[in-house]
């Protein structure tokens, strides 16, 4: 059972939504600053979110918590003027990121493993196409300063031509000087499209992996990200974090090792995203001529 404070005494399941939705602003007004999640009450936090991104996130939740995954259970969705308030379970015990500098290789072993078979049971639930699981919006992280955008509900085409442009760019010059031959050839390779997409967190640095002491057992938290996208991609999201600075050189390797475990060898991938990454922050608008040559889809238009 979850480390979690006894539910017959939280000030939380009394209340009804308008009540709680108005005990939350109230908490809110008091705490101030910008913090997305606060402490609700003894046993319960909740996280803010905005329209769009409140039924994705629950959506991942519920569906991971189907799967036999360790998530904090939704208490429920309250709605505060134009934003949504998911009350979720809370854990009493440490995030990864804080105590990892303390466990040894048997424990990161024993907790990979433990890892590995959570993410082999989300990945059983499959998609045809790309995105998140209540309205098919491509959120990552790794492509999402790319203008033009995603399209919802993207194929593993569409997937594929994008990741590839980034990773063959060189140039805005370059690219307005293509020809509309070239602009497709610039997104076959080096990546083929996916048969499909499995399910991933896709943000699995260790600040969302909670552990409960007493029994070991590892929980997933902030599923914001979450979504139908290839494999591989949860594999780089674990590396998405920069180490604390007391995490020593055996620390950073046990990591290492953790992901590997947990998710397979996908360094090559790894790079490639990060250079994704890297070149969306700094020429955003690079894939104009791309979409404007009909080479890979997108939200945006390319006259725009």
């Amino acid at each position: 059972m979850p480390a979690l404070a006894p539910n017959t005494s939280d000030v939380v399941d009394a209340m009804s939504d308008a009540d709680l939705a108005a005990h939350i602003a109230q908490l809110r007004k008091e705490k101030g600053g910008n913090s997305r999640v606060i402490e609700v009450s003894e046993g319960h936090f909740t996280k803010r979110y905005e329209e769009q991104d409140v039924e994705n996130a629950k959506c991942a939740m519920m569906k991971a918590e189907a799967l036999g995954v360790a998530v904090p259970s939704v208490k429920q969705v309250v709605r505060r003027g134009e934003v949504f308030e998911i009350v979720q379970a809370r854990i009493h015990d440490h995030d990864l990121m804080t105590i990892w500098s303390d466990l040894g290789l048997l424990s990161t072993v024993r907790l990979a493993f433990q890892m590995r078979g959570m993410l082999r049971r989300m990945e059983t639930a499959t998609s045809p196409t790309a995105g998140s699981l209540g309205t098919g919006l491509c959120r990552s992280f790794w492509i999402e300063n790319d203008i033009y955008g995603i399209p919802r509900h993207a194929s593993p085409a569409t997937i594929s031509s994008i990741v590839n442009f980034w990773h063959n760019l060189v140039s805005f010059r370059q690219e307005s000087k293509k020809t509309p031959e070239e602009h497709r050839e610039s997104c076959l390779l080096p990546r083929t499209p996916e048969k499909g997409f499995v399910f991933v967190h896709h943000d699995l640095a260790p600040r969302n992996i909670m552990l409960e002491n007493i029994t070991g057992k590892l929980w997933l938290v902030d599923w914001d990200y979450a979504g139908f996208y290839p494999a591989y991609f949860e594999h780089a999201a674990m590396h998405n974090f920069i180490p604390p600075p007391e995490w020593s050189w055996f620390s950073r390797w046990r990591w290492r090792l953790f992901a590997w475990i947990a998710t397979g060898l996908y360094s090559g991938a790894r790079a490639m995203l990060v250079e994704v990454r890297r070149k969306t922050h700094r020429f955003p608008a690079s894939r104009r001529f791309n979409v404007k040559a009909g080479a890979s889809p997108s939200v945006k238009a390319a006259d725009d």
